[in-house]
């Protein structure tokens, strides 16, 4: 009797121990996946800063473009205004402000 009861405690603590173990890799497991889940919320950040960065670039590069483009646009309108002649400019006055009188 006292066999079986020796080979009850034994397997007890044979369960016991595996039990532990088996917590230990639990816990070890959750700590690799804990940081696996850290490596890859680093790596998404850094990705997503890399792509802010680029497209901030390039929205300055396209920003730079436009305001050249708006400058030259400016100038050949400028120009064109400065090729009206004088006289067609105070004709032009004279019947607006002629239009305003009359109301």
């Amino acid at each position: 009797m006292s066999t079986l009861i020796e080979n009850i405690l034994s397997l007890e603590q044979e369960a016991s121990a595996m039990v532990a173990k088996a917590h230990e890799e639990a816990l070890a497991l959750a700590q690799q996946a804990e940081e696996q889940i850290q490596a890859h919320r680093a790596a998404v950040a850094e990705e997503t800063g890399r792509r802010i960065e680029a497209y901030r670039s390039q929205t300055q590069v396209r920003h730079e473009e436009e305001v050249v483009e708006a400058n030259e646009r400016y100038a050949k309108a400028a120009e064109s205004i400065e090729q009206v002649p004088q006289a067609a400019l105070r004709k032009q006055i004279e019947l607006i402000a002629n239009t305003f009188r009359g109301l």
